[in-house]
C-alpha cells in the first residue's frame, strides 16, 4: 500500500504478488518503486499511476542513486542490471556460484557490492560489468554496506565487520564478533549493526541493534532489541536515520521504535576538557565567546582546542559541539544571546560548511550553531525605545530586522522638518541592541549643529517596513 503522509490515508494499493512482500524500496527520484516477495520475480510500480511496469524474474533488488539502473539477484547467481528507461537489462554480472542475497550501489554509482551464500563480497565496476575485487566473507547471511560519501565499505566476515577502503582496497578496521552491519549515519560517524543475530523463523532475524562510532573505533550505544525480515536488513530497509542523524528508526519486536541518537554522540571528557576554554569547569556560550575573540591569533592559546596552532572556524565549531547533549533545541537565555549577533553566526557557519568537518563533534557543532542562529533571528521586524531617554547630547536607537533589509533612520522635530537622516545600509536579519551595532545619534544636525532640547520623532525604514517612536532631548 501507498500512503500519503500529508493527508495520513492510503491513497492506492499495489496488487500482484502472490505470496509474503519481503522488500520494497523506491527510487531515489521517488518515481518508481521496486517490491521483492517470497513468490519470486521483483515487481516494479509507477508510484504515479499505480501500476506495474515491469516483472523481472529475480530476487533483492537495488536502484542506483541517479534512478537510471535497477540491479536484481536473476536466477540466484546472476546479478543483472536493468536499464529503466529502456526497460531492457544492459549487463550480466556473473561470478557468484551460490545465491546472491545482498546488492549495494556506492553514493557516486560507480560500483556495485553483492553478497552471495558462496562466501565472497564481488565489488563491481558499473560501466564495464567487471569484478574489481573479491573481498572474503561470511557463510550465511553476506551484509554489505557503503558509507554515505562513498569512501568505505562495510561487510561481514568470517571475523566480524570490516570497513573496507575503496580507494586503496585495504581493511581499516575490524569490529569483531558475530555482528552485521546495517547501514552508516548520513554523516558516516556511526555505523549501525546487529549483534548475535538468530533466525526466529524462516524468514525473521532478531539481534540486538548497536551504534559504533567510526573514528574510535568502538561501541558507543545499545539501541534495542531487533526483529525484522532478513530480506529487509540485506537490503538496509529496516534501519534508517533520519537525515540529521539525531534519529535512528528500526524494527523491534513490538514495532518501529525511534531513538535519540544525538544523545550517543558525546563528547569525551578530554574533548570537554579542551572545549572548556576558560576553565570554569563547564562548557557554555563563554566559552564560545572566547574562541570568536580569538579567531586569527597564533601560537599557544587556550582557544585554540584543536591545538593546530591557530585559533579558527574549527576550534570554534568544536566547543559548538561539546555545549549539548540532546537532540532537542537548546534554549538561549536572552543575557546569552546578546552575547552574539546574526551576522557573525551565519558568516561561521558558512566558513563551516566550507569546510570538511565529517566527524559527529563537528557535525553537532554545526546543528547547534544553525540552532543558535535561529534563535537570533527574530519573528518581526521592530523599532526599539532609544536609550538613554531623555538623553543629552547623544543617544542610541536599537532596532531587530526579521529579513534583510536596506535600514534608514530619519530623526524629525514635531512640526516633520527632517534634523538627520541616517543611511545604515543593507543589514542581514537580527537583533541590532548593543551600542556597537545599533544606529547612533550624537544630537547634531546634517551640518553638524547642536540641536535644541525638546521632543523629536525617529522613523525606521526598512524594505516596506516603516515605525516611529519619539524621544527627548534635555539640556
Amino acid at each position: 500500500k501507498l500512503w500519503d503522509v500529508a493527508r495520513r490515508k492510503t491513497i492506492a494499493t499495489l496488487e500482484g504478488h502472490t505470496d509474503v512482500v519481503t522488500s520494497m524500496s523506491f527510487s531515489p527520484d521517488g518515481t518508481l518503486l521496486a517490491s521483492g516477495s517470497f513468490d519470486g520475480p521483483v515487481r516494479l510500480w509507477e508510484v504515479a499511476t499505480h501500476e506495474s511496469i515491469a516483472t523481472l524474474e529475480g530476487a533483492y533488488s537495488s536502484f542506483s542513486p541517479d534512478s537510471n539502473l535497477l540491479a536484481f539477484a536473476s536466477n540466484g547467481k546472476i546479478v543483472k542490471l536493468w536499464d529503466v528507461r529502456s526497460r531492457e537489462t544492459i549487463t550480466t554480472l556473473e561470478g557468484h556460484t551460490d545465491s546472491v542475497i545482498s546488492l549495494s550501489f556506492s553514493p557516486d554509482g560507480a560500483l556495485l557490492a553483492s553478497g552471495s551464500f558462496d562466501g565472497p563480497v564481488r565489488l563491481w565496476e558499473v560501466a564495464t560489468g567487471k569484478t574489481i575485487t573479491t573481498l572474503e566473507e561470511r557463510t550465511d547471511w553476506a551484509f554489505t554496506v557503503f558509507s554515505p560519501d562513498g569512501n568505505l565499505l562495510a561487510y561481514s566476515s568470517p571475523d566480524g565487520v570490516k570497513l573496507w577502503d575503496v580507494a586503496t582496497q585495504e581493511t581499516i578496521a575490524t569490529l569483531t564478533g558475530d555482528v552485521r552491519p546495517a547501514t552508516f549515519s548520513p554523516d558516516g560517524a556511526l555505523l549501525a549493526y546487529l549483534e548475535n543475530p538468530e533466525l526466529f523463523s524462516h524468514e525473521i532475524i532478531t539481534g540486538t541493534l548497536r551504534l559504533w562510532d567510526v573514528a574510535k573505533q568502538k561501541t558507543i550505544a545499545n539501541v534495542g532489541e531487533y526483529a525484522g525480515l532478513i530480506a529487509a536488513l540485506l537490503l538496509g530497509d529496516s534501519v534508517w536515520f533520519s537525515p540529521d542523524g539525531n534519529l535512528v528508526a528500526y524494527l523491534s519486536p513490538n514495532g518501529i521504535k525511534l531513538w535519540d541518537a544525538a544523545s550517543a554522540i558525546t563528547p569525551s571528557e578530554s574533548e570537554k576538557n579542551t572545549a572548556d576554554v576558560n576553565s570554569d569547569g563547564v562548557v557554555n556560550l563563554q566559552d564560545l565567546v572566547i574562541v570568536f575573540l580569538s579567531l586569527g591569533k597564533t601560537g599557544q592559546s587556550t582557544a585554540d582546542v584543536n591545538v593546530d596552532g591557530i585559533v579558527d572556524i574549527r576550534d570554534l565549531v568544536k566547543v559548538a559541539g561539546a555545549l549539548g547533549t540532546v537532540a532537542a533545541a537548546p534554549s538561549f537565555p536572552p543575557q546569552s544571546l546578546a552575547m552574539f549577533s546574526a551576522p557573525d553566526v551565519q558568516q561561521w557557519l558558512s566558513q563551516a560548511q566550507q569546510l570538511d568537518l565529517t566527524d559527529a563533534i563537528s557535525q553537532r557543532g554545526i546543528r547547534f550553531l544553525e540552532q543558535l542562529l535561529a534563535a537570533l533571528i527574530p519573528k518581526e521586524t521592530a523599532l526599539l525605545p532609544n536609550y538613554p531617554n531623555p538623553f543629552n547630547p547623544e543617544t542610541w536607537i536599537p532596532y531587530q530586522l526579521a529579513k534583510p533589509a536596506d535600514v534608514t533612520l530619519t530623526i524629525y522635530t514635531v512640526n516633520g522638518q527632517v534634523v538627520r537622516q541616517l543611511a545604515l545600509g543593507h543589514q542581514l536579519p537580527g537583533t541590532y541592541q548593543s551600542k556597537s551595532r545599533t544606529a547612533y545619534w550624537d544630537g547634531r544636525n546634517a551640518v553638524g549643529e547642536s540641536v535644541a532640547s525638546g521632543l523629536y520623532f525617529y522613523t525606521l525604514t526598512a524594505g516596506e517596513f516603516t515605525a516611529t517612536r519619539k524621544m527627548l532631548i534635555l539640556k
